[in-house]
């Protein structure tokens, strides 16, 4: 999904930073267009370093994947839920298409 960067860009529905600390991420949930609204409280484990999930590499300013992972966990209700599955799930969810429609597209 991230090879193709329009489609990262369009799951935002909210494209910049904001006082308010929230942003509306774009996801389908059983096929049906769903704004998720989440706020910029970012799970991190000082131990290590780095956020607890998604992983970004140091020095990096790409703040898409651990927005988009926070979303994604609040729409399946929370972190655990997703940890482990099986990535057409994930397709269906970002992109609003799975099974034959994620193959050939």
């Amino acid at each position: 999904m991230a090879e193709i960067p329009s489609r990262v860009f369009n799951l935002f529905g909210t494209r910049k930073r904001n006082s308010a600390g929230l942003y509306v991420i774009n996801l389908y949930d059983l096929g049906v267009p769903t704004a998720v609204v989440i706020d910029d409280y970012i799970p991190y484990t000082p131990i290590v370093s780095n956020t607890s999930y998604v992983s970004v590499n140091q020095g990096e300013k790409e703040l898409w994947a651990i927005l988009v992972e926070k979303a994604f966990a609040k729409l399946n209700g929370n972190y655990a839920s997703i940890e482990g599955g099986n990535p057409v799930n994930s397709a269906y969810t970002f992109l609003g298409i799975g099974g034959e429609e994620l193959l050939f597209s």
